[in-house]
């Protein structure tokens, strides 16, 4: 997967890089409902991907999460 900030790019290895991971909702009274993906990676870095729906491209991650590292999910 590849992130990118305004002046870096990061490469993330979904199998290999992430330590664990969780999908959480988050309900703002103005903004309404967005979604935040949590993913700590096996360096201690903390990675946070903020959507407004779980269509597209935050989807297909948590998918391919959710069936090739279930036991990496944390509650």
């Amino acid at each position: 997967m590849t992130i990118y900030f305004p002046l870096k790019v990061e490469q993330i290895d979904l199998d290999n890089d992430i330590k664990s991971w969780n999908l959480q909702g988050i309900r703002r009274l103005w903004w309404g409902r967005f979604y935040s993906l949590n993913l700590e990676l096996d360096s201690g870095h903390w990675r946070k991907l903020y959507s407004k729906t779980l269509l597209g491209q935050m989807n297909d991650v948590v998918l391919y999460l959710q069936q090739n590292s279930p036991d990496k999910q944390s509650v």
